[in-house]
């Protein structure tokens, strides 16, 4: 268990708090603590909350705890849970991402977000991890996590709800469509098909085809963990 002591820079008297590794107890109060920052959020800049509700956020939380590749840190404070954190793991890949990030309104300007944060930088770098991004939205974890195991520079949008996958100058915007909730798609002309897609499964990625079609092009596809559906193609040899 990684623990440390904080204090309030505004009442130094009564601010201790501890940085402990989360527990399966603390799903609910941090879920409190999530839908409360999440809620003054949406209300400042009157915009829909991303967390509906408590039970929503004690979903996301009970998922992360349960997670073997997430690593959680609370902030406590006399019993009470201040904030928390995760270290998203991704195995076989040289990065991790930090989030999601809550701290409870009650506690903003006490540093709990820079010690969690403190917290989870630790925990990577004691893994040997040398690559962390932050992440404000965890909508795209699964897909960037998957594009840096099929050879691509991957990063997250500092506002969040928005990726970017790079690979031989190529860039994949990986977003939420704004007219509807479905599928995004991408399209990579590439020198040779068949080599890409024997690259792709050898990463343990399910590729359809390439298969030759009609219009002079070799093509494959593939989905990712989001539904984004990547096609590739390479010219037909004549």
């Amino acid at each position: 268990m990684v623990a440390a002591l904080g204090r309030s820079t505004t009442d130094p008297a009564s601010s201790l708090f501890e940085i402990r590794e989360i527990r399966s107890a603390d799903v609910e109060a941090c879920a409190v603590a999530a839908y409360a920052a999440h809620s003054r959020v949406a209300a400042a800049h009157n915009v829909p909350c991303e967390h509906p509700s408590v039970e929503f956020s004690m979903g996301l939380v009970g998922n992360k705890v349960k997670d073997p590749n997430a690593i959680g840190f609370v902030a406590e404070r006399s019993g009470h849970i201040l904030g928390s954190v995760f270290l998203n793991i991704f195995p076989n890949t040289p990065a991790a991402a930090i989030g999601p990030l809550t701290v409870d309104p009650a506690a903003e300007g006490s540093e709990v977000g820079q010690r969690l944060m403190h917290a989870a930088m630790n925990a990577a770098r004691n893994r040997s991890i040398d690559q962390i991004r932050l992440v404000q939205s965890p909508s795209h974890l699964r897909s960037l996590a998957l594009y840096g195991k099929l050879g691509f520079e991957v990063r997250e949008y500092a506002g969040g709800g928005y990726g970017f996958a790079t690979r031989d100058g190529i860039d994949l915007h990986l977003g939420e469509d704004p007219r509807k909730e479905g599928r995004m798609r991408a399209y990579l002309y590439v020198d040779d098909a068949d080599a890409l897609a024997a690259e792709w499964r050898a990463a343990g990625v399910e590729v359809h085809g390439p298969e030759d079609t009609e219009w002079g092009m070799r093509e494959g596809a593939m989905v990712d963990p989001d539904d984004n559906v990547i096609r590739f193609g390479s010219p037909l040899t004549r």
